[in-house]
């Protein structure tokens, strides 16, 4: 018993030994103190060489960085942030690369601003500003603002004027007979669109749209009716030609009569094929007249001898005219036994 407990000692000595010589380091080089060892960060070259190790002796480390800046160098990359954004923003405004460099000079922006005023329809001050390449008129405003504030009063009363007349126009276009639409109305007063009316004169407005609407109730019974009168009658005309009649764009009418619009088209087709239809019996009838005659007077009736002798107005189907040329000569039996001295056949 006390032999087997005397292996296992030396089984378990001989283990712990091994294991010590195994954990021991390989290196033979000088030995150093307290320091640091190279670190992997995001940081630029100039910060990471703050991270190598540092001489015997040590000394504090520096922060963590962030967004590769070091947090002690922050305040100078900061300040170049907002020196660059600030010249940037200068630059958009057309002010210049730098705070001191202008695009325009003063005295130009005056002259522009007094010319501006002196004229009966004065120039916006921002229409000044972007055409002397600035985006607004934010800066005319700060260094000239007497001179812009006089503009703006002044377009101001020509543009409370304008409404008094269109206010104007506005009343006596209800006292009609056949009241303007909104449209046509604001195409009268040169506005780009009706929303000026809509907004500045919303009672006028709907004032003008109830007065309106049995008038075009009636019209649009009369187009109706002329419509009808169009599909039953003779003549086929195209649907751009009705509309130009009655006044009416082609699209409009198609929303509006959508089943007479289609019909009358349909109608127009027909005709035109009838057209086609007898213009080709015609032009036949023509070929074979002539194709007959050149026989009877011994001429080959060839293709160019038949254009020839055709009348102007048959001479637009060639295509046609080949293939009428071919059937005369097989109903007809042409032929001709003798040819010139060249083979060809007179």
């Amino acid at each position: 018993m006390k032999n087997g407990i005397l292996v296992s000692l030396a089984i378990m000595a001989s283990a712990v030994a091994v294991l010590a010589q195994s954990g021991e380091h390989s290196y033979t080089g000088p030995e150093e103190g307290l320091g640091w060892a190279h670190m992997d960060t995001s940081c630029s070259a100039m910060v990471a060489a703050e991270f190598d190790r540092a001489p015997h002796g040590g000394r504090s480390a520096p922060k963590l960085c962030e967004n590769g800046v070091a947090l002690s160098d922050r305040p100078a990359v900061l300040g170049k942030i907002t020196a660059r954004h600030r010249a940037a923003s200068r630059i958009s405004q057309g002010e210049g690369q730098t705070a001191n460099q202008r695009i325009c000079a003063k005295a130009k922006i005056r002259k522009k601003l007094e010319h501006s005023l002196a004229q009966e329809r004065p120039v916006s001050v921002n229409h000044i500003a972007q055409s002397l390449g600035y985006v607004n008129g934010g800066p005319f405003r700060l260094e000239f603002p007497e001179l812009c504030r006089a503009i703006g009063k002044k377009q101001a009363a020509l543009k409370r004027g304008r409404l008094r007349d269109a206010e104007r126009v506005l009343r006596v276009a209800l006292e009609e007979d056949a009241p303007p639409s909104a449209t046509e109305l604001s195409k009268r007063l040169e506005y780009a669109s009706l929303n000026v009316l809509r907004h500045n004169f919303p009672e006028l407005y709907a004032t003008l749209l109830a007065r309106r609407a049995p008038y075009q109730a009636e019209c649009r019974r009369k187009i109706h009716a002329y419509l009808l009168g169009i599909l039953a009658g003779d003549s086929a005309p195209q649907v751009l030609e009705v509309c130009e009649k009655i006044r009416l764009s082609p699209s409009r009418a198609y929303v509006c009569y959508p089943e007479l619009c289609h019909a009358i088209a349909a109608k127009h087709r027909q005709f035109e094929k009838a057209l086609r239809v007898q213009r080709r019996a015609r032009l036949r009838d023509e070929v074979f007249r002539v194709v007959s005659k050149l026989y009877e007077h011994g001429e080959y009736p060839s293709y160019s001898r038949v254009q020839a002798t055709l009348n102007v107005d048959s001479l637009g189907d060639s295509r046609s005219i080949r293939e009428f040329v071919q059937q005369a000569k097989q109903e007809l039996n042409v032929r001709f036994p003798y040819s010139d001295s060249e083979g060809i056949p007179r």
